[in-house]
């Protein structure tokens, strides 16, 4: 193991010397990479031209990416929506907002375009789901720094439904709902049955082809993913995703209304996991298997909270759901079945109905439900059958330094793919999906940025010599040419 990842594992490591000036070139790269966005746009996010390049948009420890205060309080006295539709003519403004699925996501989502003047139409199937959802929606605004008089406004502007006729006057709607095919196309037609031609269908799908989701749509043009992160009042990222006939008009609008909602935009190519995904799938499939090597939950989180990550894998997998981890992970094992296979712990999850944070236990035992409010309990049972997977006693488990190496290097490699496979065209987008999508610790910059100070000789033996060990660490001859030309190419710019 070289100098370098030793200090890279090591917490107290500073990182790298320029990773703070280049984490606000990717700021600038996701809010300038589409040349039709104008200063009212940028207004709208509570940015201007000169303010690009110093927001705290991502920032760790802070509510990332919310729009300022001040900007909101006088948009809602003046009566005024936020970012104007690409659908209407100059001047006219994007109306309400439906959004289908009253789940942890759909929640979420709403109380996002509640907090920037939106009106939204929550509906939801399941009337007990239903009537919760104010509550939830208010928690997720106080936990985003929204004061009580402000979250009376936020509901006011909330209309909850249990039909699905009444999300006919909208003029966006994002689907919300199961991480299951056959659900989301058969709702998705339904919805594009009922809205006016004018109005925008998205899915907020985790990782399904939108390819896939726009098979049967008549008019394919209005339907594009606008892919949500987990948690969305933390994470700035939102990726914006084509199907094959998204209409330019609807796209340029969708990534100005993203902007309006204090968010990065970041445009990706459509394919199974997107690029948010994909980068996470190794994070999380690395450590599941350091779990058979030894390692107990609490102990590998805090292995990795220790390299710079606010969470560990086995926290985030709690949060964002053991069901839909495993649902999106499908996703991937079907696609890329040479180098991915589910993790056997995941499955036991599963069948002992240990779903994470939402039904109060997972890796960890939770006294409360509500995301991110209160810190997971290490869970004694969940340990013993953790250990009854064990390969290694923990006495021979691998060092953190290589567990942290593993991890890295595993994200490293798919963002490396995801150039080669034409899932974005820039190096900058695979850092940008890492660290504001994903957590990935500022002060190495990213992936790619990371690589670069690693270097081509260390980069490649490291994976070649994991190559040998796990089929996922195999480079073939294409994505290796990315990598020579990543790692000697400038800081920014195409591959």
């Amino acid at each position: 193991m070289t100098a370098l990842w030793k200090l890279l594992s090591a917490g107290s490591h500073p990182g790298l010397s320029d990773a703070a000036e280049y984490v606000r070139e990717l700021r600038r790269y996701c809010m300038s990479a589409n040349a039709d966005w104008g200063n009212a746009d940028l207004a709208c996010a509570g940015l201007s031209n000169a303010d690009l390049g110093k927001t705290d948009l991502g920032k760790s420890g802070t509510h990332a990416g919310e729009p300022d205060a001040a900007l909101l309080s006088s948009r809602r006295e003046s009566g005024k929506s936020p970012p104007a539709s690409g659908s209407r003519n100059a001047g006219e403004t994007l109306g309400r907002i439906g959004i289908v699925g009253a789940g942890l996501m759909g929640c979420t989502i709403a109380a996002l375009f509640l907090r920037c003047g939106y009106r939204v139409t929550l509906h939801e199937v399941q009337p007990e789901v239903l009537r919760t959802a104010p509550r939830r929606i208010a928690e997720d605004c106080c936990a985003a720094g929204s004061a009580e008089s402000e979250i009376e406004a936020v509901l006011d502007r909330l209309r909850l439904s249990e039909r699905l006729a009444d999300l006919r006057d909208c003029d966006l709607v994002l689907e919300c709902v199961v991480e299951e095919e056959a659900v989301k196309r058969e709702l998705l037609t339904r919805l594009e049955g009922l809205l006016t031609p004018a109005a925008v269908l998205a899915s907020n799908t985790s990782g399904i082809p939108l390819a896939t989701l726009a098979a049967g749509l008549t008019r394919p043009a209005r339907f594009l993913g606008l892919h949500f992160l987990h948690p969305v009042r933390e994470r700035p990222l939102v990726e914006v995703v084509p199907a094959p006939a998204t209409g330019q008009e609807v796209l340029s609008a969708a990534r100005r209304w993203i902007a309006g909602l204090g968010r990065l935009p970041l445009e990706v190519h459509d394919g199974p996991g997107f690029a948010v995904n994909r980068l996470l799938f190794p994070f999380l499939s690395e450590a599941l298997q350091m779990l058979r090597h030894g390692w107990l939950p609490h102990e590998l989180d805090a292995a990795i909270e220790r390299c710079g990550w606010i969470a560990g894998p086995c926290k985030i997998i709690d949060e964002i759901g053991v069901d839909t981890a495993f649902r999106v992970g499908r996703v991937l094992w079907q696609a890329f079945p040479d180098r991915v296979a589910p993790s056997p712990i995941l499955v036991t999850l599963l069948k002992r109905k240990r779903l994470g944070r939402k039904c109060g236990s997972g890796f960890y035992a939770y006294a409360d439900t509500a995301a991110w409010t209160t810190p997971p309990q290490r869970d004694e049972h969940c340990d013993d059958w953790i250990r009854s997977w064990w390969e290694v006693e923990g006495e021979s488990r691998p060092a953190g330094e290589n567990v942290a190496r593993r991890i890295i290097l595993g994200m490293m490699l798919e963002g490396f793919r995801l150039l080669a496979d034409g899932v974005v065209g820039d190096p900058r987008a695979v850092d940008a999906a890492a660290v504001f999508g994903l957590g990935f610790p500022e002060r190495w910059g990213g992936p790619c940025r990371l690589a670069r100070a690693v270097g081509e000789s260390a980069l490649l033996a490291d994976l070649a010599e994991l190559g040998s060990l796990s089929p996922f660490f195999i480079v073939n001859e294409r994505t290796e040419r990315v990598i020579r030309r990543v790692v000697h190419g400038s800081e920014c710019g195409t591959v």
